[in-house]
C-alpha cells in the first residue's frame, strides 16, 4: 500500500523524534545512512532490496523504507527484541516493504541484496574480516560500512583496547581510512566514497546537547537540533582521532 504524502510525513516525523530522543549517535546513524543509500541511487537507480546486518532498534531503516518505498527492506539484528518498536509500527502501519528476521555475518550467505549496510557492527567481530566478505558476497550492487574511527597507534594502545572492550566490547578501537580500503581490496571491489562522522564540532556537539536536554525540550529544538545534524555530513576524510569518532565507506560491488 502507498502512503500519501500526509501519512508519510507524520510517520516520518514520528521515527525521526525517536531517534532524537534515543540520543547517543541515532539520529546520526540514519542520516549517513540516508547519505549512502541515496548515492548509490544516485549512481544506479536500480536497488529494490536494503538488507541491514545489526539494525539495532531499526528505526532508521524504518525511515528510509517509508521514504524509498520502491524498495524492500530486511531488517536483522542477533536479538530480536531490540527492533519491537519499529516492528509494530510496521504492523500498525500496514508497510509492505519491510521485514524481519536473522542474518550471521560468519556464514555465507544463501540470499544477496542489492544495498546492504552494515552500521557499528563489524568492530564487535572478532574475525572482522570474514564478516565483511560474507557482506560483500551478499551485497549485489552496494555494501555501505560505518564503523568507529581509529588510528594506527590507537589500535596498538593495549589499554586503549581493553578500555574499549570493557566498555562497549569492541574487538579493536576502530578502522581508518586505509583499514577500509584494504578491506575493500582484499574483496576485489571498489571503493565509491570514504567519509568521516560523528565530528568533534557537529555530530559530537550534538550528542552533548542531546544528553543535557530533557524530552520535551529536545522535541522543542527539534528543528535546530536536525540542523546541527546536518553539518555532520561532509566530504572530509579524517586525519586523527581528535577530530571525529567515525567514519564511513560506500563500496559498488
Amino acid at each position: 500500500m502507498m502512503l500519501d504524502i500526509n501519512l508519510k510525513q507524520k510517520y516520518l516525523d514520528r521515527i525521526v523524534n525517536q531517534l532524537l530522543l534515543r540520543k547517543r549517535w541515532s539520529y546520526l546513524r540514519y542520516i549517513h545512512l540516508r547519505e549512502g543509500l541515496k548515492k548509490a541511487l544516485a549512481e544506479r537507480n536500480s536497488i529494490k532490496s536494503f538488507l541491514s546486518v545489526g539494525c539495532g532498534l531499526g528505526l532508521a531503516e524504518l525511515a528510509l523504507a517509508i521514504e524509498y518505498s520502491q524498495v524492500h527492506f530486511y531488517l536483522t539484528d542477533f536479538d530480536a527484541t531490540r527492533y519491537k518498536m519499529a516492528q509494530n509500527m510496521v504492523k500498525n502501519w500496514s508497510l509492505l516493504n519491510v521485514e524481519f528476521g536473522m542474518y550471521n555475518a560468519l556464514s555465507p550467505s544463501d540470499k544477496t541484496y542489492d544495498f546492504v549496510a552494515s552500521i557499528e557492527v563489524i568492530e564487535h567481530i572478532e574475525n572482522d574480516v570474514l564478516a565483511f566478505k560474507n557482506m560483500c558476497k551478499t551485497a549485489e550492487q552496494y555494501l555501505f560500512c560505518l564503523v568507529p574511527f581509529a588510528t594506527d597507534e590507537m589500535n596498538a594502545d593495549r589499554k586503549l583496547r581493553n578500555y574499549v572492550w570493557r566498555k562497549h566490547e569492541h574487538y579493536r578501537c576502530g578502522y581508518n581510512t586505509n583499514d577500509l580500503i584494504k578491506l575493500a581490496q582484499n574483496n576485489s571491489i571498489r571503493v565509491l566514497t570514504i567519509r568521516g562522522c560523528y565530528w568533534q564540532n557537529a555530530g559530537f556537539k550534538l550528542r552533548k546537547i542531546q544528553e543535557e536536554l530533557s524530552d520535551d525540550c529536545l522535541l522543542s529544538s527539534r528543528s535546530n537540533l536536525i540542523e546541527l545534524a546536518t553539518t555532520d555530513i561532509r566530504e572530509d576524510i579524517p586525519i586523527d582521532g581528535n577530530q571525529l569518532s567515525g567514519i564511513w565507506m560506500l563500496l559498488q560491488v
